[in-house]
């Protein structure tokens, strides 16, 4: 597989991304500035923890909402340490922004020896409880877990808001199982691009062929560099070419 050198971008988001991190707070509008550059102009900046939400809601006022697009959740890596009283506060904050997503949620099987898979699994089923009961949509985190969460899904019922599953990395089956159950999208990330995983390669095509409309784009910005020890920004978002 190869990439195409230069991004055939308009008017593109970015799905999945952390622009309220510290490292960008010297040259975030160079950032942005660069994204838009090349086609990207909206950025869904996503939290990982509670205490992300008030850097998220100042991006959210400083650049305006056609530029951001808040996620307020907590993050499987993050799940153990919550203070009591989280659902509500989530739930507050939702209330304050109409446009707001309940990101980036999830479960994480690696994690499971620093967070217990348990307590993972509870948190991330009462986040899509209130996503559900607000009707907003969702951003999923989902690693080595693909089993257990179409399982958890299938007891959790119904969901009609769009999920979003970040850096997907599921099966063709999985995807398969998800867009015939809920209104699922499937973001791709760096691995992508390297074109080195043959089984995701695989589902990427499966969905370009059968359900391009599913497709997403992510940087994870700050994360996830093609080049380890480098920051990565949403100007690195290139399009797949098969």
């Amino acid at each position: 597989m190869q990439v195409n050198s230069t991004p055939q971008l308009s008017n593109c988001a970015d799905w999945h991304s952390h622009l309220y991190e510290p490292v960008f707070d010297l040259d975030r509008d160079d950032v942005i500035a660069r994204a838009k550059a090349v086609g990207i102009t909206r950025f869904c900046c996503d939290a990982s923890k509670e205490s992300d939400w008030i850097d998220i809601e100042n991006l959210y006022k400083q650049y305006g909402k056609t530029t951001i697009r808040p996620g307020f959740g907590i993050h499987p890596w993050f799940s153990g340490a919550t203070q009591p009283g989280w659902q509500d506060r989530l739930i507050s904050k939702l209330d304050q922004y109409s446009d707001a997503v309940v990101a980036e949620i999830g479960i994480d099987w690696i994690r499971r020896a620093y967070v217990p898979f348990d307590v993972q699994t509870k948190t991330f089923l009462e986040q899509m409880e209130i996503a559900r009961d607000l009707n907003r949509s969702v951003t999923i985190h989902c690693v080595r877990a693909w089993d257990k969460a179409l399982a958890l899904f299938k007891d959790f019922g119904r969901f009609s808001p769009e999920m979003t599953f970040h850096s997907f990395s599921g099966s063709i089956h999985d995807a398969q199982w998800l867009m015939l159950h809920y209104n699922a999208f499937f973001s791709f990330g760096v691995e992508i691009q390297t074109g080195k995983k043959e089984s995701l390669v695989q589902t990427y095509k499966f969905l370009l062929d059968g359900a391009p409309q599913t497709i997403r784009f992510e940087s994870d910005s700050p994360y996830m560099p093609l080049i380890k020890g480098t920051r990565n920004e949403p100007a690195n978002i290139k399009i797949p070419s098969l």
